[in-house]
């Protein structure tokens, strides 16, 4: 029984399922985030920002550029583009977009849609539409990343969406209740004993760097209540001492 079942696939064989042929569907989740991670790190995107998402396409799950990875580039690299061309051909409405580095490396990608029977907002909407392709594609081609851009990823047929999770932020841990403070009634047994035991200034200095404290009044309840039963004892032994004498 044992020799027929399948053996476990290894990390190594699902990294390289996902990088030869592009599909992250055989990585655990917490493998496709450090996918992205990497892929974040190595063009200075932010991944708290999520500027990829999945999407299930042909029988894969690939990632796809989302508006934020695009803007984030432009910035991030100092990518300049600018549209070098506008034609409609056979109801379809091409946008030619050009983008250029600041070491003066340039591209050029399009965008296309389909524009044929559109009046009115339909159409104007559409050659914008052209336009941001044609801009987000050459931003992701310059840069290295040979990936769908959101403004594709809606005329695909078929394709589904699939959200990106990533780690819940770590809480910080919960802070302890303050301490309440010794009250005046504290503050006042402390003093009168204090002159009862005949203690001088190095005794309160003494009291005060061992609590960290500026002053007794800083001091919490619990401490002055140690601090009043120091006190006490010091008297007893002091009044036992002298009844010994006697």
């Amino acid at each position: 029984m044992a020799s027929e079942l399948m053996p476990m696939e290894t990390s190594t064989e699902r990294w390289e399922t996902a990088i030869v042929d592009g599909n992250l569907e055989r990585l655990q989740p917490a493998e496709r985030l450090e996918l992205v991670r990497r892929i974040c790190e190595a063009t200075g995107l932010t991944l708290e920002s999520q500027p990829f998402q999945y999407l299930r396409l042909s029988g894969k799950l690939v990632l796809y550029a989302r508006r934020d990875a695009t803007d984030q580039l432009r910035r991030v690299h100092r990518v300049s583009v600018a549209i070098v061309s506008r034609e409609t051909t056979d109801g379809v409405h091409v946008v030619t977009a050009r983008a250029t580095m600041p070491d003066g490396r340039t591209d050029e990608s399009t965008g296309a849609v389909p524009v044929k029977g559109l009046q009115g907002d339909a159409i104007a909407n559409a050659l914008m539409k052209a336009e941001t392709k044609a801009k987000r594609r050459v931003t992701l081609s310059i840069c290295g990343l040979g990936m769908l851009d959101e403004s594709e990823v809606e005329t695909i047929p078929g394709a589904a969406v699939e959200p990106l999770a990533l780690p819940a932020p770590a809480q910080a841990a919960p802070t302890a209740p303050a301490e309440r403070k010794a009250g005046v009634k504290a503050l006042a047994e402390m003093a009168r004993l204090g002159r009862e035991a005949g203690v001088d200034a190095a005794f309160w200095l003494g009291i005060k760097s061992h609590y960290n404290v500026k002053q007794s009044a800083d001091l919490t309840a619990v401490q002055a209540a140690n601090v009043i039963a120091d006190l006490q004892m010091m008297i007893e032994e002091r009044e036992a001492i002298q009844g010994e004498g006697k």
